[in-house]
């Protein structure tokens, strides 16, 4: 989205921006990244090699003011919502927040087929609808109580919609390019654990606990609740939790690292939303890179690692927020992400 040479008026885009500090910084003295941000954004390109300089503008000179464009995708002042199903609601604010809302209070939000495939739609409309930040709740006093255990069931193979609905929906959540926050309203029963857990952190209700029931039903935890949890506590307090199926309350859980914060009664919602606020206002692609480092650091080597960090810091370097972050530093002015 075009800007404009701060010498000539010539109209530049975001991408010229990147180009000339991709053919620049290599060849310049820049002992550390201040330097590097003075010296190239101020346009004291003096020392850099010319043969190397690639200008981005016709006149020669480097843009100063890489723009905060709007997003790629916008949205009206009031948002939009639309119920995905009946027991699922989806929105998304002129903020570019999506809120995706379980809405079967009379069934404590258990969550049957027809909701899980609500879901994953809502998944990818917010997705499609460039959210920088989503959040997960439910209406009523529970979060969600689980799957719905009175329809659905094939007991030839009750294994199977883990396959075809579960795994496909919280690996989504786990890999789309936004925070995940999870405003825990009440408690979290089965499933429901593994959709407050596969956010990235967690509010919650002072009414609200964690129960993992499945060995209450002859059944183990679905949804990647095993190692979901215990990548969160470890081993054996995962397995005291699962095996003896025991209530963990919100207050416990955040002194196990499970939750975030606790907020006031009735308000685990709000205090999301002014966490997403602050996430849809920040570099919403060095937050999708974060959360890709972090989970190849959960389930990969360390060398491995550090190799992933290297090839994703390369990919959060070219983004136009980078390019922002170090012309208002050279500027002294806060930075205005565009979230790309």
């Amino acid at each position: 989205m075009p800007t404009s040479c701060w010498a000539c008026s010539h109209p530049l885009s975001a991408r010229d921006g990147l180009q000339a500090i991709e053919a620049a910084g290599p060849t310049a003295p820049m002992s550390n990244h201040r330097r590097f941000g003075t010296r190239l954004l101020s346009h004291d390109v003096n020392n850099c090699d010319p043969e190397r300089l690639r200008p981005a503008c016709r006149c020669g000179k480097l843009p100063v003011n890489i723009a905060a464009n709007a997003p790629e995708h916008s949205v009206d002042k009031t948002g939009k919502e639309r119920q995905m199903a009946d027991g699922l609601q989806y929105r998304i604010d002129e903020n570019h927040v999506a809120t995706i809302t379980l809405d079967r209070p009379q069934r404590l939000n258990a969550v049957d087929h027809e909701v899980a495939h609500a879901m994953m739609d809502a998944v990818n409309q917010a997705c499609a609808d460039g959210a920088r930040a989503l959040i997960l709740t439910g209406t009523g006093r529970f979060f969600s109580s689980g799957g719905d255990l009175s329809t659905g069931l094939d007991y030839d193979d009750i294994g199977k919609p883990m396959e075809e609905i579960w795994n496909p929906l919280v690996d989504r959540l786990m890999d789309i390019p936004m925070p995940v926050i999870a405003a825990m309203n009440g408690p979290a029963i089965g499933i429901g654990c593994a959709f407050a857990l596969v956010a990235d952190i967690i509010i919650a209700d002072p009414s609200a606990y964690f129960q993992f029931t499945f060995a209450n039903l002859g059944l183990i935890p679905d949804g990647g609740g095993s190692w979901l949890l215990a990548k969160t506590v470890g081993r054996h307090r995962a397995l005291a939790l699962i095996l003896l199926a025991d209530r963990l309350p919100a207050s416990e859980a955040r002194d196990w690292g499970i939750v975030h914060r606790i907020a006031p009664e009735g308000e685990a919602l709000s205090t999301a939303h002014e966490l997403a606020l602050r996430f849809a206002g920040g570099p919403t692609r060095a937050y999708d890179l974060i959360r890709r480092s972090m989970r190849a650091a959960l389930e990969r080597g360390f060398s491995d690692s550090l190799a992933e960090e290297r090839v994703l810091q390369s990919e959060a370097g070219r983004t136009r927020d980078f390019a922002e972050a170090i012309a208002a530093f050279a500027e002294k002015r806060p930075p205005r992400y565009v979230g790309a």
